[in-house]
């Protein structure tokens, strides 16, 4: 296996559906991906069955696997990106969404990078969009803000980015301190890729979109937990988003 695909899930189903129709239009003559989805232990029962039905349409199409996320009280997925990584098979490790289709043949531009160096950390660009389904045909022409975009929004975080297995484990992923609170999980992987000198490749032109969906109440004191946890271990005003000192490449 070469690829595991990520996606810790909650509430997603419809944009699920279209990013796993796009993953079958671009990748059904490959055999050497799987999608791993992590559930969120707060699902309801509604949710599941949702879920559930979504996956049944690509039963005989795609290599899925469904487990279930370990802590009740996890509100980050730092802990569901870890137990993703550990049920991984994949030589890379491909971080995601649920709701991040592919526009391209995104698998063909990871292996033409990891050809070049198998321990580099592949960014591949993010599209926000109003809609939560898009059909295939449409999605080239598409308007929107980037969420992630070397010149225009260079966060360098994992809407899709990519890294190796042992590299993954060689940082000890994502920091599972940040699963009980909001925010600043995303910012301290990418800070530690960086700490370890894994090389960051953005590669713009393989573009994910990044669909509507319904946005949970921010409970202001889970997140600012985090951000004190985040500035104890950075420091005060350390970088984030739109602030990295890493180097861009640039096609």
């Amino acid at each position: 296996m070469k690829y595991s695909i990520l996606m810790p899930y909650y509430k997603r189903s419809m944009q699920l559906q279209n990013t796993l129709r796009s993953f079958v239009h671009f990748y059904s003559p490959r055999d050497d991906y799987e999608v791993i989805i992590i559930e969120d232990m707060k699902s309801s029962e509604e949710d599941k069955l949702a879920l559930t039905i979504v996956l049944q349409e690509f039963e005989d199409q795609l290599c899925i696997k469904r487990i279930q996320g370990s802590q009740q009280d996890s509100y980050s997925p730092a802990s569901a990106y870890n137990m993703g990584a550990r049920e991984a098979e994949g030589e890379y490790l491909i971080l995601t969404n649920p709701e991040a289709p592919h526009t391209k043949d995104i698998l063909r531009g990871l292996d033409e990078e990891f050809a070049k160096d198998d321990n580099s950390y592949v960014v591949c660009s993010s599209l926000s969009v109003s809609e939560s389904i898009l059909p295939m045909e449409l999605v080239r022409h598409i308007s929107g803000k980037w969420y992630q975009h070397s010149i225009h929004r260079n966060t360098g975080c994992h809407f899709c980015t990519v890294i190796s297995y042992e590299q993954y484990f060689s940082i000890a992923g994502f920091d599972e301190e940040y699963s009980a609170g909001i925010g600043f999980d995303d910012d301290d992987f990418r800070n530690k890729v960086q700490q370890a000198g894994i090389p960051f490749i953005y590669r713009d032109d393989l573009i994910t979109l990044h669909l509507h969906h319904d946005k949970s109440r921010m409970d202001i004191e889970k997140y600012k937990a985090n951000k004190a946890l985040y500035e104890k271990k950075w420091g005060v005003g350390c970088f984030r988003a739109e602030h990295l000192p890493v180097k861009v490449n640039k096609l």
